[in-house]
């Protein structure tokens, strides 16, 4: 018995540390990708090489979900997947996740029609992160699915406390609600070469459901499947004629607005940064070169953290956007370093103190995140990194 945990025990840390290795090899190609394709839209171009760039971008973005989709999923069936509850205003929050599938919208030519319930509280406490994965991932259905111009998203607040949304498309409809949710399993199991995708979208989203202690249900041809609540009427049931409806509900947690804060802020334009750039792929140095210089940013570039050390002992720098895997020493040490060579007065003396540390890393798993921030990083982005992405974040430390 010992033996075979052993094995077990074995096999599991093995599979992790290939997704983890996977999940690098593949970020690290995309994050020059998609970051090129973005650097070169933002120019006057012609349109047909616009049209072209942004056929690169969608599939680069399509290959990123599907990375993103196989690790999620296996996070959450290795129990391995945390979450992270926080402040978010649902208008706002819809508004965003919405503009992420803009273009795929736009694409099949459809219509989203929003309705936001004047019930729904301007501010609540739950995953962001996580309730956008799930609407992402049913509004992914909808538009492969729907197509008969327009799609329906309702946001209402269920009491005692409940968040509901709701995704209701006009398209083929589902065959068989028993395979619904089961990993790589289509929607429409007859249509896989005419839809593509891994099939994970929906298993993710209700076992995410689960996870933050809600449910999701479907609707589709007088079936409903799922986790459908006890108020959920048969008139409603058979009116989804034809196409489908999907809806989930999460406990979530009303919350005031954020002091000096009645409504989302007004971005402030950003001061000028000078930032250390330490990445040893000269291509991914590149990219976050141009991306700065396209901000405003000045920017200076070593290829490891001992070089970085050797930087900030003689030269001035606003902020360090830090690989985290490097030769020499890696960017978990030389924040460590960092740190404490600062403390000890063995940095430039002008530096800012504690000097803001960002992880700019393609390790995108489980705990990732958490290891950067345990080493004294003070944020973390995982590659590839978009512009505004990357913006949002200079801008949260320009006022600092």
């Amino acid at each position: 018995m010992a033996q075979a945990k052993q094995q077990a025990d074995a096999a599991n840390r093995a599979k992790s540390e290939f997704l983890a290795m996977m999940s690098h090899e593949l970020r690290t190609p995309l994050n020059a990708i998609l970051g090129f394709t973005d650097l070169v839209m933002m120019d006057a171009i012609a349109p047909q090489h616009r049209e072209m760039l942004t056929f690169v971008r969608h599939s680069g973005e399509g290959l990123l979900r599907i990375l993103n989709d196989i690790l999620d999923f296996t996070k959450v069936e290795a129990g391995r997947l945390g979450l992270a509850p926080a402040l978010f205003a649902p208008g706002p929050f819809v508004a965003e996740v919405l503009a992420l599938w803009q273009p795929q919208i736009a694409e099949q030519k459809l219509t989203v029609n929003v309705h936001i319930a004047p019930t729904v509280p301007p501010w609540l406490v739950g995953d962001r992160q996580r309730v956008g994965q799930v609407l992402g991932n049913l509004l992914d259905n909808a538009i492969k699915f729907g197509e008969k111009g327009a799609i329906d998203l309702h946001v209402n607040w269920v009491a005692p406390a409940s968040l509901e949304i709701t995704v209701r498309d006009r398209g083929i409809g589902v065959a068989d609600m028993n395979q619904l949710f089961k990993p790589f399993v289509q929607a429409d199991l007859s249509s896989t070469r005419r839809y593509g995708g891994t099939g994970l979208g929906l298993a993710i989203a209700e076992r995410l459901c689960r996870l933050m202690g809600g449910q999701l249900w479907a609707i589709s041809q007088g079936q409903v499947g799922g986790y459908p609540p006890s108020d959920l009427s048969p008139a409603a049931v058979m009116a989804v004629q034809p196409g489908s409806w999907f809806g989930f509900r999460i406990p979530m947690e009303i919350a005031a607005a954020p002091d000096g804060q009645a409504s989302e802020a007004i971005a402030v334009p950003c001061k000028t940064l000078q930032v250390l750039v330490v990445e040893d792929n000269p291509v991914n140095q590149r990219v976050l070169r141009r991306m700065l210089e396209r901000l405003g940013h000045g920017t200076a570039l070593v290829a490891n953290g001992r070089e970085a050390l050797d930087f900030l002992q003689g030269n001035y720098c606003d902020l360090v956007l830090m690989d985290v895997h490097m030769p020499e020493m890696d960017g978990l040490e030389a924040t460590r370093q960092i740190r404490q060579s600062q403390l000890q007065g063995q940095l430039y003396a002008d530096l800012p103190s504690p000097l803001p540390i960002v992880a700019v890393t393609a390790n995108a798993l489980a705990g990732d995140r958490a290891t950067c921030l345990a080493a004294g990083m003070d944020d973390y982005l995982s590659k590839p990194v978009p512009v505004g992405i990357l913006r949002a974040c200079l801008e949260r430390y320009a006022g600092s």
